[in-house]
């Protein structure tokens, strides 16, 4: 019995967003969106292109310091060779 109560309610479920779908006020609204959207597509584009620059520039950055610190660490390892070569040369 409650196989076909699940498969019932599953069902319903369904038939309500195909109506919902298909409804004259959701096309309405879906239509007034994509108008919207079709009005101010530059501005979309160039938030979606600031962002992808915004990312990249993060990226950048970050490879940046991490290059940075990769210099300083070997600043650090020919200072400590120098040490050690006047230590043992002396």
């Amino acid at each position: 019995m409650t196989p076909l109560y699940l498969k019932g309610i599953a069902y319903l479920t369904i038939m309500i967003q195909l109506a919902i779908i298909e409804s004259y006020g959701f096309m309405k609204y879906k239509q007034r969106l994509f108008d919207e959207n079709k009005v101010c597509h530059g501005i979309i584009g160039l938030g979606i292109a600031y962002r992808f620059n915004n990312f990249k520039s993060q990226q950048i950055l970050e490879n940046a310091k991490s290059l940075s610190d990769m210099k300083k660490m070997l600043l650090d390892v020919k200072k400590l060779i120098e040490r050690r070569d006047k230590i043992f040369k002396a």
